[in-house]
């Protein structure tokens, strides 16, 4: 075989290679299709960054749905935090979802006994998917398999000792 014919066959294979490699990514994406997927383990943290001024100490994480990534934040308590800004009441079956028209980031927030969850996007997708209807199966699905969490293990909500887990993978509707 010629030095031609050699340098040829490599210059197709290397081809290849990169179209495989798009082939698994855009596999790999279909088979997370309808999946939220945790990007980072919670971390606790004081001074919600998401709340006027204050010293509360939360979980933290982040989470991809369908390549648009949610910020979480997890405030224990029972009574939530001090904050006159104007919430209003989402359409959302699964959870009461309250959200803010007037953020520079799209935010939402869940009540529930024992602890408060905000969810933000990134700014500028206030209009997509997540943010039109995908955030309330996000929201349902996350309290319904956390809970399930804190129902089964010995952790401490209140003192975030040791801190709860975070659902790794959720399913939701597509």
């Amino acid at each position: 075989m010629s030095r031609a014919s050699v340098l040829l066959v490599f210059l197709l294979a290397s081809a290849l290679v990169p179209l495989q490699a798009q082939d698994r990514v855009q596999d790999r994406d279909e088979a997370f299709d309808g999946y939220v997927i945790l990007q980072r383990q919670p971390q606790v943290s004081r001074g919600v960054p998401v709340l006027p001024a204050n010293t509360l100490r939360y979980l933290r994480s982040t989470y991809d749905y369908g390549g648009t990534l949610l910020e979480v934040y997890l405030v224990p308590g029972a009574e939530p935090p001090r904050d006159e800004r104007s919430w209003e009441l989402a359409a959302c079956p699964a959870v009461t979802l309250e959200y803010l028209t007037d953020e520079h980031l799209p935010l939402w927030r869940v009540p529930r006994e024992g602890y408060l969850l905000y969810v933000t996007l990134p700014a500028g997708d206030a209009g997509n998917t997540v943010a039109s209807g995908g955030l309330c199966a996000f929201a349902g699905s996350f309290v319904e398999v956390f809970e399930f969490f804190l129902a089964e293990s010995p952790r401490r909500l209140e003192t975030l000792r040791p801190p709860p887990e975070f659902p790794a993978v959720l399913q939701v509707p597509r």
